[in-house]
């Protein structure tokens, strides 16, 4: 046995050794990959909630995380995640939901896939991508060597490994590291959300209503949560809605005159001139200087016949002259007058 195994070519001992060293090689990686995964996964339900949130950006906020901000959205974000993390789904499934609604933007950190995933795993990928250079490196010098003693014909180097042999193994051994930095890759995008893990959620545009919806629902004393869930709503022109989430604002707080004059605005737009008339008044009662009231008002109010439209809407002008909308109404008044 000892005889046979000092007869196995050295080529043969590098490459069983070089495989040997990349197995090892892979080992370390995946368990440093789990056990990564393992001490960064949080206990208990609030502490994965904070966890992923701090990884999702406030859409409302400036640089901050939904995990520290206390914007409406920031909240409605929160209580999304814990949603997805009562039904079972994983971080990554939880960050793509967003990334398919928002855009990668939506997340404070790179995703480890794509430019991400390199950076990753280049450490990784240097020392045995170094040992297949080496490995042909040597094969080139023992070819040059094995040139020269054909050409000399000397065999004092007896211990020198047949040029064809040593290449054969330099290159399996390259081939061997490859395919199993491939592998490894192809494990770490598996792990890491490159592949879709379930379902995929549904189409993109529907995130801020969702994450809003949940927001109000979690704090439904919050006026500011339902404010911005009406604003929501109506950049949709779902007018019906807003309406009635700018009625649950006004209802919280009824001093909130912007809320009052957003209620009126959908009323308007929804053909309700008879219920935004009144709260416009309203609205003008807290604030005679409130331009876009006075424009609404004297424009529901000249569609009605009201002999008043014509003095609002000169209020308007006195307040708003450089209102985008004012010209037209200059035209207006003009024509009636």
């Amino acid at each position: 046995m000892a005889g046979s195994l000092r007869r196995t070519p050295p080529g043969l001992r590098r490459f069983g050794l070089g495989l040997l060293a990349v197995a090892a090689l892979l080992l370390f990686a995946a368990g440093l990959y789990r056990a990564s995964r393992a001490a960064s996964a949080p206990s208990g339900e609030d502490a994965r909630v904070r966890a992923i949130a701090a990884t999702v950006r406030c859409p409302e906020c400036v640089g901050e995380s939904a995990a520290d901000s206390q914007a409406p959205m920031a909240r409605g974000i929160r209580e999304t995640i814990r949603e997805q993390v009562r039904a079972g789904r994983e971080p990554d499934e939880i960050q793509r939901w967003f990334v398919d609604r928002y855009g990668p933007g939506i997340l404070l950190e790179p995703p480890a896939r794509g430019l991400g995933l390199l950076l990753w795993w280049l450490p990784v990928a240097f020392v045995p991508s170094a040992l297949a250079g080496l490995a042909v490196v040597r094969w080139a010098r023992r070819r040059k060597a094995g040139s020269a003693v054909r050409r000399t014909g000397c065999t004092a180097e007896a211990e020198v490994v047949p040029p064809g042999r040593s290449g054969l193994s330099a290159l399996v051994l390259a081939a061997a590291v490859a395919v199993a930095l491939a592998v490894g890759l192809a494990a770490a995008g598996q792990g890491t959300g490159d592949q879709p893990a379930g379902p995929r959620a549904a189409p993109a545009g529907d995130g801020e209503l969702e994450v809003l919806t949940a927001a109000a629902r979690s704090t439904p004393d919050d006026g500011s949560t339902w404010f911005s869930l009406g604003r929501a709503l109506e950049h949709r022109g779902r007018l019906a809605e807003a309406a009635a989430a700018y009625e649950r604002t006004v209802r919280l707080d009824p001093e909130d005159t912007a809320a009052l004059f957003r209620l009126a605005f959908a009323y308007a737009r929804s053909g309700q001139a008879e219920r935004a008339r009144p709260l416009l008044q309203e609205v003008l009662t807290r604030d005679g200087q409130h331009a876009e009231a006075l424009l609404l008002l004297g424009m529901l109010q000249r569609e009605a016949g009201q002999p008043e439209a014509g003095e609002t809407l000169r209020r308007f002008l006195d307040v708003a002259a450089d209102h985008p909308a004012a010209p037209g109404v200059r035209r207006l008044l003009d024509g009636a007058g």
